[in-house]
Order: structure tokens, then sequence, then C-alpha cells
């Protein structure tokens, strides 16, 4: 590696009262496949809304509470962390009088700890003061997952453990109040009851066929199960929903079917094996589907654990054609008279310093062609994929034989093109792996990969600048560039350098 210190320019500071114009030094990224977040499926589990908590600390200028505060009824503040909070102690009940507290400008959060025993649950109201806005929150230690809130009820707020994760269960929370705006005193009343025994469903096993066309009646195999522990914990009748999902996780792109199973009535610790024939839309998109069963899609069955009603297939059923049908015979992939492995251990070696030109075969139960390639020191690889069926969408990676991944072809168009040229693995030798992926559609493909031999090139870092730290408009300064060379020859004997005066680094 060659080092060199360049005197990079001398710069006069030259200030306008017009703004500054700056370039556009944003690279433009291109946009890859865009991955939806899951959508909340319709179950009456307490969550946030697409806001969150409107926590907010501001109250009216006037500081309403005593010097002295006598929050939860005893002297002193009730601090807003879990170390200051004052307790409410061990499944409290100070309803329906209740205990003062008071929140202002200067205090504008109080926050009372909770602990209950197993098998209980707590519903807490705030009666809110006239003219204030006061809103009551079951928060964590932290004050950073809220179980449940209430911010618009004013007079009287109120939030339960009932339906939460913090129902039944042995453990200490915290009550959160907020003054969103307003001051003055406040009374919180705090009931602790014996929780209702729950049912919880859960789906442990989904089977299905592996292939089917639009408008086709399969039969889908389910076993459900309700985990209580409790006798008297039953489910009553329930709905089962099927959905169909390109991935394992339910979003809202998915596709519900109107297929329902009525079930009955499922006793705690019991489970059940299902077999339902269902119908797949006729207009549905031929592509590769994991089964989602949903156990109570419509949420009527208040449950102890709203969250592990689903369960995806393990494996995806095609819709529409596969590779088979498609060759109307056995894959041939790369003349393998297989299908192409779909991991590393099972990839078949191509040989050694290879340029070449294959075919094969993808569809959604395929998902991954892997074929490894050995490159000689001094050399690269590159690999371009095509598909017959432009509409589908295939990927193409080279990952080196330690499992890094030195480039990926991941576009929505062809060709597909990944390259280990200017990348770390440039001229390094070794096993190299190219995966062809699924991402969606069915087609057959062609995979070109050279291996050509790596072009000795500098290559230029700059390793350090220093300048003057301060000075004013008009000011000359000097800035010094440490320019090094970390390529495989020479560099040319000038080498142009641009300064760019910045208020970032960027």
């Amino acid at each position: 590696m060659r080092t060199r210190t360049i005197l990079l320019a001398s710069l006069m500071i030259m200030m306008t009262l017009t703004p500054l114009a700056t370039a556009d030094y944003e690279k433009e990224i291109e946009q890859g496949k865009e991955f939806n977040e899951p959508a909340v499926f319709d179950f009456p589990a307490k969550t946030l809304d697409s806001v969150g908590p409107r926590v907010d600390t501001g109250a009216s200028g006037r500081a309403a509470c005593p010097a002295v505060q006598t929050d939860g009824g005893t002297a002193g503040d009730s601090g807003n962390t879990s170390a200051t909070a004052k307790s409410l102690g061990t499944d409290p009940t100070n309803g329906p009088s209740g205990v003062s507290g008071c929140v202002d400008s200067a205090d504008p959060e109080d926050l009372y700890s909770i602990t209950t025993t197993a098998g209980k649950e707590v519903d807490v109201e705030l009666v809110v003061p006239t003219g204030a806005d006061f809103d009551l929150y079951l928060v964590d230690a932290t004050k950073t997952t809220f179980y449940d809130y209430s911010e618009y009820n004013d007079p009287l707020e109120q939030v339960s453990t009932a339906g939460t994760v913090l129902e039944g269960n042995a453990t200490t929370f915290y009550v959160f109040i907020n003054a969103y705006s307003g001051d003055g005193q406040y009374t919180l009343r705090v009931w602790t009851n014996n929780s209702t025994p729950k049912p919880d469903m859960t789906i442990s096993m989904v089977e299905a066929p592996l292939k089917a066309q639009a408008g086709d009646s399969v039969a889908v195999n389910y076993t459900v199960e309700n985990l209580a522990n409790n006798s008297t914990a039953t489910t009553g009748a329930f709905d089962v929903f099927f959905i169909l999902s390109t991935d394992t996780s339910y979003d809202a792109s998915d596709t519900i079917l109107d297929d329902v199973s009525v079930e009955a009535d499922l006793a705690a610790g019991a489970s059940r094996n299902t077999s339902t024939t269902v119908t797949i839309p006729i207009n549905i998109t031929n592509d590769s589907y994991h089964w989602i069963i949903w156990a109570d899609g419509y949420g009527n069955i208040t449950e102890s654990d709203e969250l592990n009603n689903n369960m995806a297939s393990p494996d995806k059923m095609v819709i529409g054609n596969d590779c088979k049908d498609l060759v109307g015979a056995t894959q041939n992939d790369a003349g393998l008279g297989a299908d192409a492995g779909n991991d590393q251990a099972n990839a078949t070696n191509m040989g050694n310093n290879i340029t070449a030109t294959y075919t094969g075969c993808m569809d959604g139960s395929d998902g991954d062609d892997i074929y490894a390639f050995d490159v000689p020191s001094g050399y690269f690889m590159e690999v371009q994929l095509d598909a017959e069926d432009q509409t589908s969408d295939l990927d193409v990676f080279i990952h080196f034989s330690n499992g890094s991944e030195v480039d990926r072809g991941y576009t929505s168009s062809y060709p597909e093109t990944a390259t280990a040229k200017l990348t770390d693995y440039e001229g390094v030798g070794g096993t190299y792996y190219i995966n062809v992926t699924h991402y969606s559609g069915l087609s057959n493909y062609t995979l070109d990969v050279w291996t050509n031999q790596s072009i000795p090139a500098p290559d230029y870092t700059i390793d350090t600048v220093t300048s003057a730290g301060s000075g004013i408009p008009g000011d000359s300064f000097d800035v010094t560039a440490v320019l090094e060379n970390e390529g495989t020859v020479d560099g040319v004997a000038n080498v142009a350098l641009t300064a760019i005066l910045s208020v970032n680094t960027g």
C-alpha cells in the first residue's frame, strides 16, 4: 500500500447574504422489493393505535399542586420512574373512594406500582378534574411497553389488565398518569378481582396438497388446541379462517377464503384434528402459497393469549403449473438430470475456472437452485440471470465459501446481474456459490457464468484530512489529505482531488 500526503487545496471562505445552493450528493438507491408490515388481524387484543399513546408532558402555565404533595395518600410526590414510583401494594383494592394525587406543569407525570398474585386482574379508574385532560396507562418499568391505555374519556379514564398479558399472572406493573393539558387534583381508584379462566386456542399442525389449480376444491387438515389448564376455560363454538399467503405471516395482501369452518366447543387441555374442504378462488394469481389457519378469526372468544391463534403450513402449495409441468418431465437443472440442490451442502460443483451457460427451472416449491464454482486466485466471477417468463421474479446471489454474500441481483426486472468485481473478493481464489432463488412466479431460466481474470488497478482512498479548526469569511487556509493506494499496481503520477466545504461529514 502506497501513501502520499498532498496539499489538497488552499481555500478562501466566501459568504454572501443570499442562501447558498447545495449540490445534491445523495445517491439514488434502486428500490428493491417492498415488504409490507404485517397487518393486525381482526381479534380483540388490546393494542396501541397506529400513532401510539399521545404522551405529552405539556400542562398549563400555573402550578396547581401544593409544595408538599400527598400522592397516593402518603406524604410526598409519586415520581415518574420505577425507582421513584409509589407502591399501591399487592392485589390492591381502594375503590370507590380511591386515593388522591396531583399533577401540574412542574410535575406532569405520576407513576404507581402494583403487584398481583396469580389468578388476578386489576381495573383502574382515574377521575380527572374539570377542565383538565389527563391520560391513564398501564406500562412496564421502562414506560415503553403499554399494556392498556385511556386518553379521550375525561373526566373518567379507565384501564384494565383484563385481556392483556398481565391478566392472571403474578407480576408487577405500573399505573402511569400523564397531564396532557391542564392540572389539578385527581382520584385514582383500583379494584383487584379474581380473573375469569379463559381458553387459549392455537393451531399446532397444518397440512395441504402441494399442488392445485385456481378454482379447485382441496382438503386442508389442521389441529386446533386449547392450551388452558383450568377445566372451566372451554372455548365455546368458534370459527376457523383459511388464508393463502406467499409467506408465513399474514398481511393485507393475503387472500382470505370465503370458506369458514365452524368448530364445536373445545375443552381445556384438549385438541382436535379437522379436515375441511375449501375452494381456491378462481381469480387468484398462480404462485406458491402457504396455508395460514386462524382459530377464532372473527375474534369472538376472549382468550388469555390472543396472539397465538394461527399457524402457517411448513410447505408451500403451487397454484397453477410447476416446473414438472413446464419441462414435461423431471427437472434437468444445468444438465444434472434433477433439480439443483437448495443449499450449499447439496450444491453440485460445476468445476474450476468456468465460463458457461446453464438452463434450469424455478417455481415456488423449489425455492433455490445452488451451484458451486471454483475460482483461481487472481480471477473473479460474474453472473447474469434471465427468465423465459418475464413476469416471474427470480433473483441471483453470489456467496463465498465462508457464507459471506459477495453480490446480488435483486431487482424486479431482467436480466439480473451479480459480480465479484470491485468487491473484497475480486481476485480471491476459492469456492463460490451461485444461488438462483424464487421470489414469485414460475419460469425456465438461463444462467450465464463468467470467470474473468482480475485486471490490476490502483485503488485510491483518503486516509486523513486536516485543516484549520476555524475561520471567518475571507480567510485563506490549507487543507492537507493523506492519499493511499490499496490497489494491486502503482497509481499515476498525478491525482486530481476535489475539496468541498460542508457543514457535516456527508
